[in-house]
């Protein structure tokens, strides 16, 4: 069979369904969580993202319930351990500031900053929850202080939302 008479036997693509059809059947789905720690640089913080794989290494140790002891975690091909409960991520063999880890999940970007900028964790979490729950949205935005409906530089952004991680 040719390569135009294969392409006319198969079915047409499935088309969108209408915007009332999703929300029937979804149902809230959380983000799943990249680690990222901070750099400071001539007393600038910029927050890197931990590869894929000691993200996910990080997460699984995370998720173990075992964070409560001080768990360590080698990362960087064994050049920096992350003490979870301390969420530090130290220099293994040489002498470098211990950087802040976070578990990320929501981010900002504020007028001045060119990159995003993770939540602290407490907060992400209290995001997390407003969006699972999306009609205390408006209770929410009374507490927090801010819309979630607008999209100036405040506003929070999910991981899979308005930015996407590109996993290296």
């Amino acid at each position: 069979m040719s390569a135009r008479e294969q392409q006319q036997a198969q079915p047409p693509p499935a088309a969108p369904p209408e915007a009332g059809e999703l929300d029937a059947g979804n149902r809230y789905e959380a983000v799943v969580p990249h680690w990222f720690y901070c750099k400071v640089t001539d007393s600038r913080e910029r927050w890197v993202p931990f590869s894929t794989q000691d993200s996910e290494r990080l997460e699984e140790a995370h998720g173990s319930g075992r964070d409560k002891e001080d768990l360590v975690v080698p990362t960087s091909g064994g050049r920096y351990d992350v003490h979870l409960k301390k969420r530090q991520r130290v220099a293994v063999y040489w002498e470098e500031e211990v950087s802040e880890v976070r578990r990320c999940t929501w981010f900002y970007k504020g007028d001045k900053d060119n990159k995003y900028i993770p939540y602290s964790e407490t907060f992400s979490k209290e995001l997390e929850v407003i969006h699972a729950f999306p009609g205390s949205v408006h209770l929410a935005e009374k507490h927090l202080g801010f819309s979630l409906s607008n999209t100036g530089p405040d506003v929070p952004n999910s991981i899979w939302g308005d930015w996407h991680h590109s996993h290296a």
